[in-house]
Formats: C-alpha cells, sequence, structure tokens
C-alpha cells in the first residue's frame, strides 16, 4: 500500500523522505526503483530492516541518484556501496552514520567513480579507518 502506491502513481517523483518510517523494507526499496526512475533524493534513515538487496535494487533502478540517507541501517556492506558506485556516478551525498558494516573498501569504491560526492558521513562506522579518507 503506502509507499508502493505513491510509487506506481507518480512515476516522476524525485525525492522522498521515510525517515523513521519502520515499516519500509527491501521491497519498498524494490518498488521506488521499478516505478521511480527519476528519484534524486532518498532519506530511509532509521526505517525498518534495510539490506544490500534493497539498496542495490535502488541504485540500479535510480541512476540519476544524488542524495541518499541510510543511518542507521547496520545491515547495510560494501555491496551496496559498489552498487552505488557502479550505477550512480551523480552522488552528492550519502550518508551511512552507524552503518558498522561498511568499510573501507566500499568508502573507496564511492571515492573512485563518484567524482561529485560533497558530503559523506561515516560517523561510527567502525570498519571505516583513515585509509579511505587519505
Amino acid at each position: 500500500a503506502g509507499v508502493g502506491a505513491v510509487a506506481r502513481a507518480c512515476t516522476g517523483l524525485q525525492l522522498i523522505a521515510l525517515r523513521q518510517c519502520r515499516s519500509i523494507s527491501d521491497a519498498a526499496l524494490a518498488t521506488l526503483a521499478t516505478h521511480c526512475p527519476s528519484l534524486t533524493s532518498i532519506d530511509v534513515a532509521r526505517c525498518g530492516v534495510l539490506t544490500d538487496r534493497g539498496v542495490c535494487l535502488l541504485a540500479a533502478g535510480c541512476p540519476s541518484l544524488t542524495v541518499l540517507h541510510l543511518e542507521g541501517h547496520t545491515e547495510v556492506t560494501d555491496a551496496s556501496l559498489k552498487a552505488l558506485a557502479q550505477h550512480c556516478p551523480r552522488l552528492t551525498g550519502l550518508n551511512l552514520w552507524v552503518c558498522n558494516s561498511v568499510t573501507d573498501v566500499g568508502v573507496t569504491a564511492l571515492a573512485h567513480a563518484c567524482p561529485r560526492l560533497e558530503a559523506l558521513d561515516v560517523r561510527l562506522c567502525s570498519k571505516v579507518t583513515g585509509r579511505s579518507v587519505q
């Protein structure tokens, strides 16, 4: 219902903020990826459980993405960052605060593939070290 109905009816949607909507899952991201390819900004910080599956589908389906908030999703790993690097070269802002499963490998992939990146929040990402930001 909810997000799916909006995605199917508003295919030109460019921005959606779903922060702290506990029912948002990988299925919602898949629906957005399928029906809203023009999305440029998505805030799914501290939503329900989101994993690499949903983020990878979102990256592949929304190549114009410039801003993504994934704060608090501990299931998100370097696989998501690599998918964003591969499919979303226009990315300018990425919030990964407390995404404890991402590492220097994913951050480095983003750095090489997303030259427009202006804001990257990796606070409390315990596996990201100074090596990826040197």
